[in-house]
């Protein structure tokens, strides 16, 4: 009985102490990022980048940090934002702590540098799912047009720009719904009947 007990309390106190680890890391995670949203915020990328790393080394685990990272080496050009983008997707959507506002972040995020790499078909399935799960946010239906449209499939671009325009209402806050005459996604189609008649449908 004695021997069961010094385990059970040998356990308890290894525990004990990998909880407290586990809090003073998850503290130093959140103080990284921290300081990593300030740089940022100065348009201090390479700054921002190191804090955030430093937030992914104390915490791995963290959504947050991988998004503000993908952030901040987005806002250097630097491709490698996708592979911080899709852990920050991976951990988000089984995370129970996450807006619905964060989550149409990273999925935005990802999808436009996918359509910057060129790899349609990749950007054009972040979408499809991100509306399956969300089916009102008109971006992921003007961000799907622009992916199809820039693969030559101007009939689904068209379908999905139209779904964009329903819901104009819903376009997130202090942003305008965009004019597709002047977005260099569309330029190939300006002169074709198909795209001006649905723009005039539109009210364009």
């Amino acid at each position: 009985m004695r021997r069961i007990f010094a385990i059970s309390f040998f356990a308890c106190m290894i525990f004990a102490m990998l909880a407290v680890q586990g809090f003073a890391q998850q503290g130093d995670s959140e103080k990284e990022l921290e300081k990593g949203t300030t740089a940022y915020q100065h348009q201090k990328y390479k700054d921002a980048e190191k804090h955030f790393r430093a937030a992914i080394k104390a915490n791995p685990n963290s959504w947050q940090a991988h998004m503000e990272l993908g952030d901040a080496l987005f806002a250097q050009t630097k491709m490698d934002c996708i592979g911080e983008y899709e852990r920050a997707k991976e951990i988000a959507d089984a995370a129970q702590d996450v807006t619905p506002e964060q989550k149409r972040h990273i999925n935005d995020q990802l999808g436009v540098i996918y359509g910057m790499s060129g790899k349609f078909d990749h950007s054009i399935e972040i979408y499809r799912k991100a509306i399956v799960q969300d089916p009102d946010y008109p971006p992921y239906y003007y961000n799907l047009a622009c992916s199809y449209s820039e693969s030559g499939n101007l009939e689904q671009a068209l379908v999905n720009l139209q779904e964009a325009y329903k819901r104009k209402d819903k376009w997130p806050q202090y942003q305008s719904f965009p004019d597709p005459r002047k977005d260099d996604s569309f330029k190939n189609w300006l002169n074709d009947e198909r795209f001006v008649a649905a723009l005039k449908e539109m009210g364009y």
